[in-house]
Order: structure tokens, then C-alpha cells, then sequence
């Protein structure tokens, strides 16, 4: 396991300082991932990255500079202020590694709302979550993406289904294919938009889809 730590520019009070730190910190860290691979014949299939909110672009320039041959990337609930989500050489895409799977917990406030990746989780509807008063800004939302990813790890009982969009999955009128969202080992065979709802406070997991 390598952890990135790049508060030296995320730390910054200033967003803009470290929204621009992206690119050359993805960068640095895919060149790092490259030396790994050729040092010691590690095959980039079995590398993949989790990141969170800016972290998650990071993932996604690392995966470009590697030509999206990493295995998988998790973007947990990806920046969005004053990031073009249409400009693919800095934001997360489903180019970016084998399989991309996105958390969107804050879509329209402080994460990307739209689906970026191959498959797209949207936790309580993805924008507001259950159990964040007054979250008026998203910063409680924002942070439940890395909170409920590193539960799934542990448990893997997020189980979401394929649907439209909220308001249809809850009030039951999907038919789609059921998924698992986040989990060490990444549901490949999802593909499209994914819903479920969680618990207020940890445990936030619900063993099956009501």
C-alpha cells in the first residue's frame, strides 16, 4: 500500500493553490507507480487507487499518465467547485483505468454530481446524506463517501441497485441488477448508475435493499 500525502499543497487555505497542485502531483504520483512497475516487473493490472475529492482527479491524472492500464480506479465523491467536468485531462473519466468506480455523495455542492465513471453509486439520492444537519455547504456529505468506502471494505454490505434515478428506486419501481458499492474487490461487472440508501451514523450500512 502507498499513501499520497500531498497536504504540503492540500493543507492550503487557498482551494485554487491546491486545485492547481492536481495535475503535477497526479503526474509525479503515475511516474512513481510507472518506476514501481519497471523496477521490479509489477504488472499495472494489479495496481489500483482510491482518492477523495481532489484526490480522486489526482487518481484519475495518475491513471492517464499510465494510459489507463491500472486495474481499477475509486473516485470518492470527486472536487467539483470551479473544476470543468468536461475537461477529461484534469478530471476523473472511465478512460482513466480498466474500471472506474465513483462515490457521489455531495453531486451539486462541493462533488460531482454527474456519472464519471463505468459504474456510479449515488448514496441517498448523492447529493444530501442521512444524518448530516444543516449540511448547508455538503462538507458533512462530502466526507461520508471516504467514510462509507472504508466500511465497505471492512463489511462490503452497501448493496446498491441499478436504476433511472432516486426518486424512482425509492418508491421501488426498479428492476435493475443489484451491485455492492466500494468493497476491496470492486464489483467489475457494474455499468451505468447505482442507488441505495444508508443509516444515519455508523454502522451506515444496510444488509439488503428495502
Amino acid at each position: 500500500m502507498v499513501v499520497v500525502d500531498w497536504s504540503e499543497v492540500a493543507d492550503s487555505i487557498n482551494y485554487f493553490y491546491a486545485k492547481d497542485g492536481v495535475q503535477s502531483v497526479g503526474k509525479f504520483f503515475g511516474d512513481f507507480i510507472n518506476d514501481l512497475s519497471t523496477t521490479y516487473n509489477l504488472s499495472l493490472s494489479k495496481i489500483s487507487i482510491a482518492g477523495h475529492s481532489l484526490g480522486a482527479h489526482i487518481a484519475g491524472v495518475a491513471g492517464k499518465s499510465l494510459n489507463g492500464e491500472i486495474d481499477h480506479i475509486t473516485g470518492l465523491d470527486p472536487a467539483a467547485p470551479f473544476i470543468d467536468g468536461s475537461d477529461e485531462s484534469y478530471t476523473l473519466n472511465k478512460g482513466d483505468a480498466k474500471f472506474v468506480q465513483v462515490i457521489h455523495t455531495s453531486g451539486g455542492k462541493l462533488g460531482i454530481g454527474q456519472a464519471i465513471g463505468h459504474a456510479d453509486y449515488y448514496p441517498n439520492g448523492g447529493s444530501d446524506q442521512s444524518g448530516c444537519i444543516l449540511d448547508l455547504a455538503g462538507s458533512c456529505a462530502h466526507q461520508r463517501s471516504f467514510e462509507y468506502f472504508a466500511e465497505s471494505i471492512k463489511n462490503g454490505t452497501f448493496l446498491a441497485e441499478r436504476c433511472l434515478n432516486f426518486v424512482e428506486y425509492y418508491s421501488g419501481a426498479c428492476n435493475g441488477e443489484k451491485s455492492l458499492m466500494g468493497g476491496y474487490y470492486v464489483d467489475k461487472r457494474a455499468s451505468g448508475n447505482y442507488y441505495l440508501k444508508t443509516n444515519d451514523q455508523s454502522p451506515f450500512a444496510m444488509t439488503e435493499v428495502e
